[in-house]
């Protein structure tokens, strides 16, 4: 995205190092003008795969990944990457899309569909049981399994709104239709709970 994680960050810790990566260089000149470092912080924007950090072993005392899994071609490929970036008793928190698992091959399919891609691209969706095994093969203890769907439920509403702002930017309207009716499935499955905004945390031991 444009920073928005590592401007919270920044406005509410101090005496941090703060490295935001994404794979999108036009979005990190977004972020470098948007998200200045407060007193006390230092924060570098760097392009690059999360599947494959271009940063040493054992740097980082926390890694978050907060919706953008989703969009990562291989999630066992990040994992492993944040585990190796990660220093010893360091922690991993992400969120994620998670279908409960008798809904998750329709989740898979439907992922595949024209609305799914414009919201999420190449979304193959895990479920909570594919984490935990996950956990198990990086050598990640599992700490946090919290769903916190009821409170993204309003957010459906804000991003339905945003429609007449695509138009305006000249967003074809097939692209903007096709991304309304994704969202209307997703805000759907989300209040009937087949699929769950989960927040997940992880610890590399030592």
């Amino acid at each position: 995205g444009f920073g928005g994680t590592v401007a919270s960050l920044d406005e509410n810790f101090s005496g941090l190092n703060l490295v935001g990566l994404n794979i999108d260089e036009r979005q990190l000149e977004r972020a470098r003008q948007k998200v200045v470092a407060g007193a006390g912080n230092r924060i570098e924007f760097t392009q690059g795969d999360a599947c494959a950090l271009p940063m040493a072993d054992q740097t980082f005392d926390r890694v978050l990944a907060v919706e953008c899994i989703f969009h990562f071609p291989d999630r066992r490929r990040f994992v492993e990457e944040a585990f190796r970036v990660l220093k010893p008793g360091g922690h991993l928190a992400l969120s994620d899309l998670l279908p409960v698992a008798w809904y998750a091959p329709m989740a898979r399919l439907g992922a595949r569909s024209g609305s799914t891609r414009q919201l999420f691209g190449q979304c193959h969706f895990a479920t909570i049981n594919d984490y935990r095994k996950l956990a198990m093969k990086t050598g990640f203890v599992m700490t946090i399994e919290r769903d916190v769907t009821k409170n993204t439920i309003p957010t459906y509403a804000f991003l339905l709104e945003l429609r007449e702002k695509l138009a305006d930017l000249g967003i074809p309207n097939w692209k903007i239709y096709s991304s309304v009716f994704g969202l209307h499935v997703l805000k759907l499955v989300s209040r009937l709970g087949l699929v769950r905004y989960q927040i997940l945390g992880f610890r590399k031991p030592g």
